[in-house]
């Protein structure tokens, strides 16, 4: 049953009504936007709901069984907040919509609810968009909880994964803890003021000095600093630009020293250019040729110079956390599993 007010109520029993509905988006960053189908623009508590987008939404059915009710609309991109652009960069992905009703005449009498969910599905051809609208049944059908798999299920820099790409920067007559070996969430790891493509690892606990230490940036050499000393490891995030551009998913960079795949899966982030903000995954990084290869095109073109932020990549193996994160306590796969093979293998004779 929808509630609405007492006068909203009282208007749509009347016989003669002015009913119109609106659309509400709010982006996963915040921003909200809002579009009507009546013939002007409207300002409901605090939105501007414009009539800028023409639509087409499909039927949807709601029934008692807890089926998924999705909605599909079809818009006509005419609003100059609605960019084409936007879109296929994934600015909209996950976005919250709430459709509802309101009465044109009298916005105080509040709004009639109709729908909330998701932007499930997009699809953006001339200038025309198919948005699926997920409704909040949608949830019911992903996965909960962990399934039992041999590769890590955690998220390379999540909470449950604790390695940390951006460490803080290191500050002066600040106390700092030992970070434990095989645990990458313990202790202290901090970054210079001057990137040096190296962070630092607590080894010793203690006190830092009253200014920034001249850093020994030899892998495994330490730098003593008050009554902290610091162990040289790889940076997990690095900074560069783009030297020269192949393709809106492949380019070269200023110099970077990494094993080819380092940045395998990893993140790259653009800090500048007509791609600033955005992110994608990186497919394939070669070192030889200081070559970042992404998984999908960025949206806008890549330029020489651009500049962006890469972290490192993780393949969710067991020998990968140790070997290159040093984090074996914190790894979430079931390594020691048994396969197929192992589960329907007949005994060996007896000799």
């Amino acid at each position: 049953m929808k509630s609405v007010s007492a006068a909203f109520q009282t208007h749509i029993e009347g016989e003669v009504t002015t009913v119109s509905a609106r659309l509400k988006l709010t982006r996963i960053d915040g921003t909200i936007l809002g579009w009507t189908n009546y013939w002007k623009d409207v300002s409901i508590g605090g939105v501007t709901y414009r009539t800028a987008v023409q639509d087409a939404p499909s039927s949807v059915k709601t029934s008692s069984d807890l089926a998924v009710d999705n909605l599909e609309v079809l818009a006509r991109i005419d609003d100059d907040r609605l960019a084409e652009s936007d879109l296929l960069a994934g600015r909209y992905d996950y976005a919250a919509i709430e459709l509802a009703e309101f009465n044109h005449q009298d916005t105080s009498q509040g709004i009639m609810h109709l729908r909330s969910g998701t932007i499930g599905e997009i699809t953006v051809a001339r200038g025309r968009a198919n948005v699926e609208l997920r409704g909040v049944m949608q949830r019911l059908q992903q996965r909960i909880g962990r399934m039992h798999q041999k590769p890590c299920d955690a998220d390379l820099g999540d909470a449950r994964c604790g390695v940390r790409l951006n460490p803080p920067t290191w500050a002066a007559t600040t106390g700092y803890s030992v970070r434990s070996a095989k645990d990458a969430a313990t202790g202290s790891v901090v970054k210079p003021t001057v990137a040096n493509d190296r962070h630092f690892k607590c080894t010793t606990a203690g006190t830092s000095g009253g200014s920034e230490p001249s850093w020994n940036t030899t892998l495994g050499g330490t730098t003593t600093d008050g009554s902290v000393v610091w162990t040289a490891i790889l940076a997990l995030t690095v900074s560069s630009t783009v030297a020269t551009v192949a393709s809106r998913s492949s380019f070269t960079t200023a110099a970077i020293s990494r094993d080819d795949g380092w940045f395998d899966g990893g993140v790259i982030t653009w800090t500048s250019g007509l791609n600033s903000g955005l992110t994608a995954e990186v497919k394939r990084w070669t070192d030889a040729s200081n070559t970042i290869a992404l998984h999908l095109p960025m949206p806008y073109e890549i330029q020489v110079g651009d500049a962006f932020t890469v972290t490192a990549g993780c393949d969710l193996l067991h020998g990968t956390c140790i070997s290159k994160f040093d984090n074996l306590y914190a790894f979430r796969g079931f390594p020691h599993m048994p396969t197929r093979d192992d589960v329907v293998r007949y005994p060996d004779a007896p000799a």
